[in-house]
């Protein structure tokens, strides 16, 4: 994933994850295509299983400690359900870049996200393909 430098804010360093996410270079239509592929191979092949439960959990666990939930086990299902909505809008912005306007991914998962938590999320800084 892309390096991201966010703030000390929990907040602020959600919204720079999702961001990146949700922009290129980590969206793009090869990521995706080579993902695809990749999980074809999960269900037939313990290690490529055991790769992609790593990274899943990894993800999992760097979104589950950046809203800062007391909770750990509210924190997890959380965590779960914003990546739920971080892979669907990845999968079809890099499937389908040319039917969303520049930022409207991010925007529509940052607002899913935001409902999710029940918590303000700040304006995202635009991206370098973005005009201000």
């Amino acid at each position: 994933m892309a390096e991201v430098h966010a703030s000390d804010d929990p907040a602020a360093r959600l919204v720079a994850f999702v961001t990146a996410t949700l922009r290129p270079p980590v969206m793009e239509g090869d990521r995706v295509r080579l993902w695809a592929g990749f999980l074809h191979h999960v269900r037939r092949d313990p290690r490529m299983r055991a790769v992609h439960e790593a990274s899943y959990l990894d993800y999992r666990d760097r979104l589950q400690a950046l809203p800062g939930k007391a909770d750990p086990g509210q924190a997890r299902v959380l965590a779960i359900a914003c990546n739920a909505v971080i892979d669907g809008l990845w999968l079809e912005g890099g499937t389908l870049p040319d039917s969303f306007a520049p930022g409207e991914l991010e925007q529509i998962g940052l607002s899913a996200i935001s409902a999710i938590l029940q918590i303000p999320l700040p304006q995202p800084s635009p991206s370098r393909n973005e005009v201000p």
